[in-house]
């Protein structure tokens, strides 16, 4: 676990020097952040915007308390941002999370020795009720593409998804 924990920070670090000047965070005072990535000078931005109807709690993500996608979206186009594209994404975070949870469950022991028995629960139990969630419909998720207009209010966004996805 030691190494493969390693292997993915020593590559999440390469991704980070890469991309470093093109990460953006926008805080809501009242609700919490939302973080994105500048994929283009154009503008252009993917989101991520969870969707929750309680708090997250504070040992497993402290000050996650995390916005509306209908606040986020407000937010940002309040910042000049127009929106083009939002996505759910609610099965696919199910999906994910319930083979995260089969992964640390084939490799407890593991998990165990490295950071314990309290930690090792609260984070499969965590990622068990949320994958629940999703897929019960009780929380969700949502990718937003915004874009952000030219003095002449163009925008130099491809005509669709399978276009965006393409250019990425």
């Amino acid at each position: 676990m030691a190494e493969l924990l390693t292997q993915l920070n020593s590559e999440m670090a390469s991704v980070v020097a890469q991309v470093q000047r093109s990460l953006v965070q926008i805080r809501n005072g009242r609700h919490g952040m939302g973080a994105g990535i500048i994929w283009r000078p154009d503008g252009l931005i993917v989101t991520n915007a969870h969707v929750v109807g309680q708090p997250a709690p504070a040992h497993v993500f402290p000050d996650g308390d995390l916005v509306s996608v209908s606040d986020a979206l407000v937010v940002a186009e309040t910042a000049g941002f127009e929106v083009r594209d939002v996505e759910g994404l609610r099965e696919h975070y199910a999906r994910t999370l319930r083979l995260w949870v089969q992964r640390l469950e084939a490799r407890r022991a593991e998990a165990v020795k490295l950071v314990g028995e309290a930690k090792y629960r609260t984070w499969r139990i965590f990622m068990a009720g949320c994958a629940y969630a999703f897929a019960d419909g009780r929380i969700s998720v949502f990718q937003a593409l915004l874009a952000k207009p030219d003095a002449a209010g163009a925008v130099a966004l491809p005509w669709s998804r399978a276009d965006i996805y393409e250019n990425l």
